[in-house]
């Protein structure tokens, strides 16, 4: 589906305001490993290492695997987090 630029704009500043508050969540010492463990159905080491990765070696993070994370497996991750009550809205 494509959006309207607009539309994209808006998408894209939103998912990174809330890739940045969820990775926060999950950011080493964010949460612990007993609360990850309750809650299996999030891809937790994809997300920590996405965070890693863009944190720490940004230089190497290949902008269209970025965009493709960003505008398809974080919507899915958002929802999730909602659902469980850790993302504030």
């Amino acid at each position: 589906m494509k959006l309207a630029p607009e539309r994209e704009e808006r998408v894209a500043a939103r998912s990174s305001n809330a890739r940045r508050q969820s990775f926060s969540e999950v950011a080493p010492g964010g949460l612990s490993e007993t609360r990850q463990a309750e809650l299996p159905q999030l891809p937790w080491r994809e997300m920590i290492g996405m965070r890693n990765l863009v944190t720490h070696d940004n230089w190497q993070v290949d902008p269209a695997i970025l965009w493709r994370s960003v505008t398809g497996d974080l919507p899915k991750v958002l929802k999730q987090l909602d659902a469980i009550g850790l993302l504030d809205s």
